[in-house]
């Protein structure tokens, strides 16, 4: 929901500070029936992808959120491309970049989907040249990471094709005071991330999460911040209430689950990663944290 707001509320705005109907708004699902978002509020559509196609459109925007494979059907990608085919610029929001890839329809092209499930987008589309930045534009494609992610890119898109005044007063009405730039970072680093950071958590974090792959051990963890394993345990305690083993596997864990959700690699692939040394490793590890064993999760997401 927050994708689509993000996408959408620019360009209403727009046509208000304009006084004109810069942009005509529609929305359409696959089916033609209303959508519902996880929290259960009903967006009502104007149509099917039917009547999608019949319309006059410059430019679509695809926005998506869990489960991409259960949605992804061959309707959606031949209408997609005959939209490419009459020159209508395709964007997507969040993991709305699945669709326009699995259509290739990004292929060769720059683009971006939320941090979450780029391990998983890469190795799924490698014809795609994946960027973790907040939007991405490219000729005739505009993808943007999720969330917040879609006002920065519809500001410049605003900027470019209408001005940077009406670009400008846009942002003030979405009290928008700082314009993020595309390769503005999509998470905050872990110095922000903490309220009352110390040195060696920061530091910590960030040797954790560059060496998910090929975990590093908590001792030489410590040694490279400078303190004791003993030490290290007492600042996560303090700080995140986690011990730095728990706290690092768990980072592990969340990697796998947006693999697992958002691709066809086999577990043993995922398992390694993921930092895992086999497969019932990852799976005891996995079930302890989501109550489910992956290919569980997995059956029932599909």
């Amino acid at each position: 929901m927050m994708a689509f707001s993000a996408l959408r509320e620019p360009l209403r705005i727009s046509n208000v500070v304009a006084g004109k109907a810069l942009f005509v708004l529609s929305q359409w699902s696959a089916d033609g029936c209303s959508v519902a978002t996880q929290d259960g509020l009903r967006f009502e559509v104007d149509g099917d992808i039917n009547a999608m196609l019949s319309a006059d459109i410059d430019r679509l925007f695809v926005v998506a959120s869990y489960h991409t494979q259960r949605y992804d059907t061959p309707l959606i990608r031949a209408a997609l491309r005959t939209l490419s085919r009459r020159g209508v610029g395709l964007g997507a929001a969040c993991t709305g970049a699945y669709f326009l890839a699995s259509a290739g329809l990004l292929d060769e092209h720059c683009a971006t989907v939320h941090w979450q499930y780029s391990d998983a987008f890469r190795r799924r589309f490698p014809k795609v040249t994946l960027r973790e930045s907040l939007f991405e534009i490219a000729p005739l494609r505009y993808t943007a990471a999720g969330g917040t992610a879609g006002i920065d890119l519809q500001l410049a898109l605003l900027g470019a094709e209408h001005g940077q005044q009406l670009m400008t007063e846009v942002a003030d009405q979405l009290v928008s005071s700082r314009l993020r730039d595309a390769q503005d970072a999509q998470r905050l680093p872990p110095l922000r991330r903490l309220r009352w950071p110390h040195r060696a958590i920061r530091q910590s974090l960030e040797l954790m999460e560059t060496n998910l792959e090929e975990p590093l051990r908590i001792t030489d963890l410590a040694r490279y911040v400078e303190l004791s394993p003993r030490e290290l345990e007492r600042l996560f305690q303090r700080h995140l209430h986690s011990s730095p083993g728990a706290y690092y596997r768990q980072m592990r864990l969340h990697r796998a689950r947006a693999l697992l959700l958002q691709s066809d690699a086999p577990l043993s692939e995922i398992a390694e990663i993921s930092g895992f040394g086999s497969v019932s490793a990852f799976s005891r590890a996995y079930k302890r944290q989501y109550g489910a064993a992956p290919q569980l999760s997995r059956k029932e997401q599909l």
